[in-house]
């Protein structure tokens, strides 16, 4: 997909400049291993192709003791298709750390058949101003172009511009309510209050599909007919439990 263009930034905001992973090693803070990520070519490049700011995009900063929003950065970053699924997480995590501004960072592989979108709030390093601590991480499911009303969201026209952490929240909430398409059946921009209990819910389902998934091997190592009694009883209350969620979700979409 065309993400400067899905984006729309602002021409003033826009940019395609390299950052080089000699530029990351670089730094004083990366760790050895974090360091070997950035070796070889499975990570094929990593360019910088947007900066929202207020000095280009007239959005107000905000700045508090343990937070900064002065700038925020989009980024892309292609990668081995053959290895894509392994290093995407690793580099993203990577990027957010060694970047102190908040970024927005788009994974591609090199075949375009996988991409995901990253984030992650950030908080000022006590110790060192200049250093950040990652505390709230996001990875989006897998993209698509399928759902036009998500890729129209995220256009910086329907975007918060009221400040730059209204900014950048406003895209957590666009990757936390795609996120749950695959429940909801459908993308819509949620309240903050009805989507973080959708997601909870979400997770609830994906625990009960694991223990389900963990008692059916379980059940195929089963001999006697009372233990494998027990297990199936065990695995049709998950169900009931999954139905059940699944019930909520479709009152909320019809009540929210």
């Amino acid at each position: 997909m065309d993400w400067k263009e899905i984006f729309n930034l602002p021409s003033a905001c826009q940019m395609n400049v390299p950052i080089t992973k000699a530029s990351l090693k670089s730094q004083d803070h990366i760790t050895l291993s974090e360091a070997k990520l950035l070796d070889g070519s499975d990570i094929q490049s990593i360019r910088l192709f947007g900066i929202v700011s207020k000095g280009n995009a007239n959005i107000s900063e905000f700045i508090e003791e343990q937070i900064s929003f002065v700038e925020v950065y989009f980024i892309q970053v292609n990668i081995r298709s053959e290895v894509y699924e392994k290093y995407y997480k690793p580099i993203s995590r990577l990027i957010h750390k060694l970047i102190p501004h908040h970024c927005l960072i788009i994974t591609q592989s090199d075949d375009e058949l996988s991409e995901n979108i990253s984030l992650s709030s950030k908080n000022i390093n006590k110790n060192d101003v200049r250093l950040r601590v990652l505390s709230e991480e996001l990875f989006s499911v897998s993209l698509s172009d399928r759902y036009k009303e998500f890729l129209e969201a995220l256009s910086f026209s329907n975007a918060n511009t009221l400040n730059l952490k209204a900014f950048y929240d406003y895209y957590l909430q666009i990757v936390k309510n795609y996120n749950l398409i695959d429940l909801t059946k459908e993308f819509k921009i949620r309240t903050y209050e009805v989507t973080d209990e959708l997601l909870g819910i979400s997770e609830s389902v994906a625990n009960y599909q694991s223990n389900i998934d963990y008692y059916q091997k379980q059940l195929q190592d089963a001999t006697q007919m009372s233990e494998k009694v027990r297990i199936n009883s065990d695995i049709h209350d998950l169900k009931e439990k999954i139905q059940e969620l699944k019930y909520k979700i479709d009152q909320y979409g019809k009540d929210h």
